[in-house]
């Protein structure tokens, strides 16, 4: 991502490409948003982790915290005067353009990079565990992992360099901390939702991170990446990044500190927020699975979708206050978080 990009959260108006997930009922193309484009119907084409303004805000929080730091020497000899805000979103620019010589090089090295924005815990499963279905070794959890260990080891490795590391750690630190990044709904065929008992289950039964659900005009997931974190923004009154990021700043979480080694810690982050994943499907009513034909990129696509609803009025002004509250929160953590890793990759000059 260069300096120069706006910070504005492309709004619910801009078109792009789905969030790329490996399932047969999930069209071509997925982690922080667009004009949603459909034929008799609203469905968002575009789905980027917590949007670009929650991204930005996550690693404004830790520009902010780290400065002064040996930690902030080491991100301006990888960035240069690029900042961590500025460079949060680059992830997505890889997956959804613009594309650069840097985006394309990250992406033939990376073949799998679409893979690296989330995790799909079976909702109620109440742990991240190696070897779950919906998890793997390309999995939001691995890949944070990886970044941390190309930034430690101080050299550039066959899969990233530094500095590439850098920019997806930073982006993937505010994807673990959205529900929907982590963990997903499974249906049976008589659409309840089950715990896959193996990876061929999973990738017939799930919702994708509520990329397959519509939701109000949309999908759930989009709902998750974009709505939640204009309400959050507002419980702040903030118009702004800037504004938002220098509110959070000054309210450190509870509970925000994570024990154990530095590579246990995405793991969980990951088994944390798997309660409100769990509660942002289980507040919600879901119908059987229609087809849906959409537009993207100029070609009529036909997918599967499931609609999700709230029981009244009053349910969805609950579940909207909830789900402000919970990305609040998880800007919050990701972006303390964020200087954590840093500070602990980099304790010293």
């Amino acid at each position: 991502m260069n300096a120069t990009l706006p910070t504005q959260l492309m709004n619910a108006a801009t078109c792009a490409a789905p969030e790329k997930r490996t399932s047969p009922l999930r069209a071509a193309g997925r982690a922080v948003w667009g004009p949603l484009c459909a034929l008799g119907l609203m469905v968002p084409t575009a789905v980027l982790g917590f949007g670009n303004e929650g991204h930005q805000t996550v690693g404004a929080i830790a520009d902010r915290l780290i400065a002064g730091s040996p930690a902030a020497k080491h991100v301006k000899k990888l960035l240069g005067d690029e900042t961590l805000e500025h460079a949060a979103t680059w992830a997505d620019e890889v997956k959804h353009g613009p594309k650069t010589a840097e985006t394309e090089a990250f992406a033939v090295r990376n073949k799998e990079h679409h893979n690296y924005h989330y995790t799909d815990v079976p909702v109620g499963l109440k742990k991240y565990a190696e070897g779950t279905p919906g998890t793997g070794v390309n999995d939001v959890v691995h890949v944070i992992n990886r970044c941390i260990a190309v930034l430690e080891s101080g050299k550039d490795s066959k899969e990233m360099t530094q500095k590439e590391a850098l920019k997806v750690l930073v982006h993937l630190v505010g994807d673990i901390h959205q529900p929907l990044h982590v963990g997903a709904a499974y249906f049976d065929a008589q659409d309840k939702m089950v715990v896959p008992q193996t990876e061929a289950e999973a990738k017939k039964e799930s919702d994708h991170g509520g990329n397959d659900i519509e939701f109000r005009s949309g999908v759930l997931h989009s709902y998750w990446d974009d709505k939640t974190v204009q309400h959050a923004m507002k419980l702040e009154k903030a118009k702004t990044v800037e504004e938002m990021a220098e509110a959070l700043k000054k309210q450190e979480p509870a509970d925000l500190k994570t024990g154990g080694a530095l590579n246990t810690w995405s793991a969980t982050w990951a088994t944390e927020i798997l309660p409100d994943a769990e509660k942002a499907h289980r507040d919600l009513s879901f119908g059987p699975l229609h087809a849906v034909t959409k537009t993207e990129f100029g070609k009529k696509k036909t997918v599967m979708l499931r609609t999700a609803t709230t029981a009244n009025a009053q349910a969805a002004k609950d579940y909207d206050e909830w789900s402000a509250k919970v990305v609040h929160d998880g800007l919050a953590k990701a972006g303390f978080r964020l200087a954590a890793v840093l500070k602990k990759i980099w304790p010293s000059e």
